[in-house]
């Protein structure tokens, strides 16, 4: 009986493991990523959460400033936009940023890293409010080669 609890509890593990475990997408969870200057990661943050890259650069999911984006299901007049504020910590250098997902500008450098709001999350739905907790951003995140 033990014996077979021990497996299921394992087998278990593993499994919830693997569904945040996505090749390339790091989740809050982790706190610190490494780069060279020739990868890039994609990394989900939820509001309110930060991410160190390579033990020097935080980024801060800070606040959705604003979302138009048009429902889905709706016709629309224009696609709508989604805001969001980063915050940006390099020692004890803070900056904050603004990107959008349909208006300019949707990328940044800041600290010699290349930064893309690749997605806000959740769309919206006629009818439903998203709380700002449920958001989530996906950014591209690339160290920039100088030579």
């Amino acid at each position: 009986m033990k014996k077979g609890a021990l497996a299921l509890l394992v087998i278990m593990t593993l499994i919830f493991n693997s569904c945040f475990e996505q090749e390339g997408i790091i989740t809050p969870e982790i706190i610190n990523y490494s780069l060279n200057q020739v990868d890039s990661i994609i990394v989900v943050l939820n509001y309110n959460q930060k991410v160190l890259i390579d033990n020097k650069l935080e980024i801060y999911f800070e606040d959705v400033v604003s979302d138009s984006r048009c429902p889905i299901n709706v016709m629309c007049i224009w696609a709508g936009d989604g805001e969001v504020k980063l915050k940006f910590k390099k020692d004890n250098d803070v900056t904050h940023e603004y990107l959008h997902t349909y208006l300019e500008p949707k990328s940044v450098i800041v600290y010699n890293y290349f930064i893309k709001l690749n997605s806000l999350m959740p769309y919206p739905e006629f009818g439903k409010e998203i709380i700002k907790t449920d958001y989530k951003v996906e950014l591209i995140i690339k160290a920039m080669q100088y030579h």
